[in-house]
């Protein structure tokens, strides 16, 4: 240098000038008439020009021939912004709460390569311990989807304003769907956990008993249920609704018929038992099924004990048959039960004898159904 030299960290243009001492914004250089002045890139700022704001500690600041900020580039991203200094320093603010590569910007707070400390909470407090977590787009998604089917919940409830609003606020990055996607993806879980559940059902060596039901709607539709219950490789007993449909009657040929195309579509073979109720049909219907379980080369001691009797409808036929000698009775509870129950001002007048009487039991009466005996007990409790 010739006129200019630096010592112990000032800047000066002879030994009698005063020394200028660095900022933190950058040295501070020479007044642009010095015939030493640099280019118009170079990263400087004049004692005029002064940048005191700490959001200059980010960006590498260009000055033009006459020592203005003209260019501020962002040290993270390396993107450029035309900052006149009349223009204050708003603009590259802004980016910087929001630049992607900046770790304490507000949108990337928690770094996307970065997990965070969870406390892990099973059963009790001695089984708690420390661990990482980071947000999963995907999880959250299939998260929601288990939600959407365990709850039983309509499709539109993701877009009820409520629910946006508690996600909003829980977990800004999670990305909501809408209930066109959730649909296929409720669909898209059945179809992975059939496929699950087919593998184990024809690949692994247990044998599968099954329950079935048919019964008959208030629209005067047939419908029959089949579950499928195995012990799985950590012998923990499962259930499995493997069909759920509509059937033409109650015949044998409706009802096994319908649990062979079951059986084909899952690719069952080896059944145990199949567990009905005691109803003529259904006896026809499993010796139907025995032989076609003979056929395929997968029963046990040729199907002979294939056949078990619920013990569920034993129990109501036995207890109904009992209530019988009492038939008298019970059927002019059951018609003052059915008075009571006929119109709201007649159970209004009904609670207001009960006050009257001084009665504290706060029940209502309840009716029975025929085919279940317990319904009768309930009806006589609340008398």
């Amino acid at each position: 240098m010739d006129s200019h030299h630096v010592t112990d960290g000032t800047l000066s243009t002879d030994a009698s000038s005063t020394p200028m001492e660095f900022e933190s914004g950058g040295p501070i250089v020479a007044p642009p008439n010095s015939s030493s002045l640099p280019s118009s890139t170079k990263k400087a700022e004049s004692k005029g020009n002064r940048t005191t704001s700490k959001v200059w500690d980010h960006y590498s600041k260009t000055l033009d021939e006459h020592g203005k900020v003209t260019l501020a580039t962002c040290n993270y991203c390396g993107k450029e912004y035309h900052c006149p200094s009349k223009n204050g320093t708003s603009t590259i603010t802004s980016h910087l709460n929001k630049c992607p590569k900046y770790p304490h910007s507000q949108v990337n707070s928690v770094c996307k390569k970065q997990k965070t400390i969870e406390l892990q909470v099973k059963g009790s407090e001695d089984e708690s311990k420390i661990g990482l977590w980071k947000f999963d787009q995907t999880l959250s998604r299939e998260a929601l989807t288990e939600l959407i089917i365990g709850a039983e919940l309509p499709f539109v409830f993701v877009e009820h304003p409520c629910f946006v609003k508690f996600c909003n606020v829980i977990q800004p990055k999670l990305k909501l769907v809408k209930r066109r996607t959730i649909t296929r993806d409720c669909l898209e879980m059945y179809n992975v956990e059939k496929a699950k559940l087919k593998k184990i059902l024809t690949k692994n060596s247990q044998r599968v008993c099954l329950t079935t039901d048919t019964w008959t709607s208030l629209q005067n539709t047939s419908y029959m249920c089949l579950t499928a219950h195995y012990v799985d490789d950590d012998w923990k007993l499962q259930k499995k609704i493997i069909n759920f449909c509509e059937i033409e009657g109650h015949t044998a040929d409706d009802i096994g018929k319908a649990v062979e195309m079951c059986f084909l579509h899952w690719k069952i073979e080896k059944v145990f038992t199949i567990t009905v109720d005691n109803v003529k049909s259904n006896d026809l219907a499993i010796e139907y099924l025995r032989r076609q379980i003979n056929n395929w080369g997968g029963s046990v001691l040729n199907a002979k004990y294939l056949h078990v009797r619920c013990c569920g409808h034993i129990l109501n036929l036995i207890v109904s048959d009992g209530l019988k000698e009492v038939k008298e009775s019970i059927s002019r509870i059951r018609e003052a039960v059915k008075q009571v129950r006929s119109s709201p001002s007649r159970k209004k007048k009904f609670k207001q004898c009960v006050e009257l009487e001084k009665i504290l039991c706060k029940a209502s009466v309840s009716l029975d159904v025929s085919t279940r005996w317990n319904s009768t007990y309930l009806m006589l409790d609340s008398i």
